[in-house]
């Protein structure tokens, strides 16, 4: 599904970014990440469909900010060992 067009701020004009699923895909370059995404929207260089698929990109942008930030650590808890004295 088509979600944004790269305007004419960029050398990319006229690319297209689509989601499939939850990812989104960069015309002729693959995968990128939403948080990618969001951050060329940032720089004004997106022309959105319309707002509800911006909106929904920013919603998975968080998510995926959220799912790599518990798993930074590995969602674990470490045990320090004390020496015997």
């Amino acid at each position: 599904m088509l979600v944004a067009t790269f305007g004419p701020s960029t050398g990319w004009a006229g690319k297209t970014i689509t989601r499939e699923d939850e990812a989104c895909i960069l015309e002729e370059h693959g995968p990128i990440s939403a948080q990618d995404v969001m951050q060329y929207d940032r720089q004004g260089h997106l022309v959105w469909v319309d707002q509800a698929l911006r909106a929904q990109v920013h919603q998975l942008a968080a998510e995926q900010s959220q799912s790599s930030s518990a798993s930074a650590g590995g969602g674990r808890t470490y045990a320090t060992r004390r020496s015997a004295r």
